[in-house]
């Protein structure tokens, strides 16, 4: 039956189903844009003069975006060490400047000293302005706002400090090391996650939309602002989207893997496929595949790895246990074959908390014996 509001509203059902897919799509492009690129994204939206006016509010108005960091996480030290590659003379002239703006940044750190330089500066969390950060260091409020300005360039070049890159293996881009993964018995898992670049460090943003409704209702926005403040929380949307994706990601694999990245033995890994980690986040296949596409970490014990291969198949870590089996009964065959499939089942879930069928058992075995 028609109405007068039937039309309307299936063409704004169809506007609004258009705008989720449009807004999906984007965030998809972003979770396979390579780190490099999505720091330019970054310093694009905290280079806006707008998310400068709601970050770092005058004292009268409230904090409109603030961070939020994100739990068990920090800035790897690594990051205040220059790359040895990027240290070695001559320095490229495209990143000759960005090399500079880097120096400028680690002598505002060591004046100044890391703990105070990651509470105001790095992180953020607190709603501070310019006027009451200089009131807190010591410094110039002009100065507060260069220090602000030289992390969003000298953090834009990802390939100047942190730890280098793995080689490109069978034709595919090179990895980029995302996070060093520590031990830190302070942390519930005995493993703390430690970003290898400040876009990602600086955890998510936070909008706080009564503030903003107060700012509105105050009428302390221009004209032009209030055009470009839906494109600007739209970037943030989608970035918080891409960052809060890796970060899940990560701290589900930390999980998983405690007991391989505490003991550094590979027969402590757990199955994780990326089907199954998806399900657990609820997450598309597709999305962890694109997370994990290029990105690497670094181990506790300095072994940088692909990301995905601490999402090893069933198989996969079945060989690493029925391999270790194998040697500690003097590395011979021999013995192994005398085990029968269900007795290597029923060792394999005492010893090693991993429930196998005998059928995958049998199948492994029969492969490590060929």
């Amino acid at each position: 039956m028609n109405t007068a509001f039937g039309p309307g509203l299936r063409t704004r059902t169809s506007v609004n189903i258009k705008g989720r897919l449009a807004g999906r799509l984007k965030a998809i492009a972003l979770i396979s844009l390579p780190e490099a690129e999505a720091a330019k994204i970054v310093h694009g939206i905290e280079s806006d003069p707008l998310f400068q006016k709601l970050f770092f509010p005058d004292r009268q108005f409230p904090r409109v975006i603030k961070r939020q960091a994100w739990p068990a996480s920090r800035l790897d030290a690594g990051f205040y060490k220059l790359r040895e590659e990027a240290a070695a003379g001559p320095v490229p002239a495209d990143i000759e400047p960005a090399l500079s703006k880097y120096h400028d940044l680690i002598a505002v750190v060591r004046k100044m000293g890391r703990e105070a330089f990651e509470r105001y500066f790095l992180y953020g969390t607190e709603a501070l302005s310019f006027e009451e950060i200089a009131e807190k260091t010591g410094l110039e409020a002009g100065e507060v706002k260069k220090i602000h300005e030289l992390i969003l360039e000298a953090t834009v070049h990802v390939d100047i400090a942190g730890p280098a890159r793995l080689e490109p293996r069978h034709g595919v881009m090179a990895y980029t090391a995302v996070a060093h993964l520590e031990r830190d018995p302070l942390q519930s898992h005995g493993i703390a996650l430690s970003w290898t670049m400040p876009h990602l460090a600086r955890g998510r943003y936070a909008v706080n939309h009564e503030a903003l409704a107060e700012w509105q209702r105050r009428s302390a926005l221009t004209k032009a602002e209030k055009k470009n403040l839906r494109r600007l929380l739209q970037k943030i949307e989608l970035i918080n989207m891409r960052h809060t994706t890796l970060f899940r990601v990560l701290e589900a694999v930390i999980e998983r893997q405690t007991g391989f990245l505490v003991s550094q033995s590979k027969s402590r890994r757990r199955p994780l496929s990326m089907r199954s980690l998806a399900s657990y986040l609820g997450l598309a296949p597709s999305t962890i595949s694109r997370i994990a596409a290029n990105r690497s970490v670094v181990l506790p014990w300095n072994e940088e790895v692909p990301l995905a291969r601490l999402m090893a198949g069933r198989h996969e870590v079945l060989k690493s246990v029925l391999g270790e089996i194998l040697e500690s009964r003097g590395a011979l065959a021999a013995p192994l074959r005398k085990l029968s499939d269900q007795a290597l089942v029923q060792s394999i879930r005492r010893d090693y908390n991993l429930i196998v069928s005998r059928r995958t058992v049998n199948e492994v075995r029969r492969a490590l014996m060929k």
